[in-house]
């Protein structure tokens, strides 16, 4: 999945979880398991809201796959698209120069 849809999806499903601690299930849930507590709190907080799109903006900011490429690696980019071109090249000259350096052999 690409950054930015993953970014929005990330977002909404973190307020669905703040915003079912409105309803008290998660209190239910956590009272009988410890990963529950820990995945889905006890109490709902506003501000919550709020910093849920700024973690997961500052995560998409490190994925690799939102970053401009490097110098580096552009270069090998349009070095691989070269190489094709050459190989044949170089192989057509092989196929010429091997068909010149033969002697004429008499067939008898």
């Amino acid at each position: 999945m690409a950054p930015v849809p993953a970014r929005t999806v990330a977002t909404v499903f973190c307020w669905v979880v703040e915003l079912t601690q409105l309803t008290g299930v998660p209190v239910e849930l956590s009272a009988r398991s410890l990963a529950a507590r820990l995945a889905l709190g006890l109490q709902f907080d506003p501000v919550d809201l709020a910093w849920y799109p700024a973690g997961v903006a500052f995560l998409v900011a490190l994925h690799p796959g939102t970053r401009p490429p490097r110098y580096s690696q552009v270069q090998g980019l349009i070095s691989r698209q070269r190489r094709p071109r050459h190989r044949a090249r170089r192989e057509c000259m092989k196929v010429s120069m091997s068909s010149r350096a033969s002697p004429a052999v008499p067939l008898t």
